[in-house]
């Protein structure tokens, strides 16, 4: 088949490609941003003709402004010009300014060891960010115009813990339950 071999000769070209999406990080409409901007990037390399791995950076505008740092693995399901794709992203969100709101209520650690003991005071002071960890599995598809450029659409779930650490044992550690929607962009 001519398209097959087309895509045998493209691998044969260049294992490398990169990946760039932009999208919403879309979660519950509570939360002080129901849809956070994402832009990120992965350098990927094509293990074989279907199955690529590669490594990744972004920008995520949650509360504070992160920089995901992923190790991405692709599944296409088929080796054609056109095909969906699985995909698994693993990493760290690295916190690019400190935090900007201040988290009422949180109770130093040992708080919980010693009973009975006074009422604890809550924290009024902005908590330092320490990033946290990150997945995002999901399922996209692509489309190669060419050997060199394609477009991609997909769709994830993505978690994410994020840690805040302040003053006198205090710790908070906010999980994230995100729809990932995003648009991207494939160069060869």
């Amino acid at each position: 088949d001519a398209v097959e071999m087309s895509l045998q000769d493209d691998f044969k070209k260049s294992p490398l490609f990169m990946r760039t999406e932009l999208g919403v990080l879309a979660g519950n409409s509570d939360n002080s941003q129901a849809a956070p901007f994402s832009f990120t990037g992965s350098l990927n390399y094509n293990i074989n003709p279907q199955f690529s791995a590669g490594l990744g950076i972004g920008f995520e505008f949650l509360k504070e402004t992160y920089l995901p740092a992923f190790a991405s693995f692709e599944y296409k399901l088929r080796n054609t010009y056109a095909t969906p794709y699985l995909f698994l992203k693993m990493g760290y969100q690295v916190p690019l300014e400190e935090s900007n709101e201040i988290y009422g209520g949180v109770q130093p650690v040992y708080y919980y060891d010693i009973w009975p003991g006074p009422w604890p005071p809550y924290n009024t002071e902005p908590l330092n960010t320490t990033g946290g960890f990150l997945i995002n599995p999901g399922l996209g598809y692509q489309r190669m115009f060419s050997s060199g450029f394609g477009m991609s659409f997909a769709f994830g779930y993505q978690f994410h813990r994020l840690s805040y650490n302040g003053d006198n044992d205090y710790r908070l550690d906010i999980d994230y339950n995100r729809l990932t929607i995003k648009l991207g962009f494939i160069f060869n």
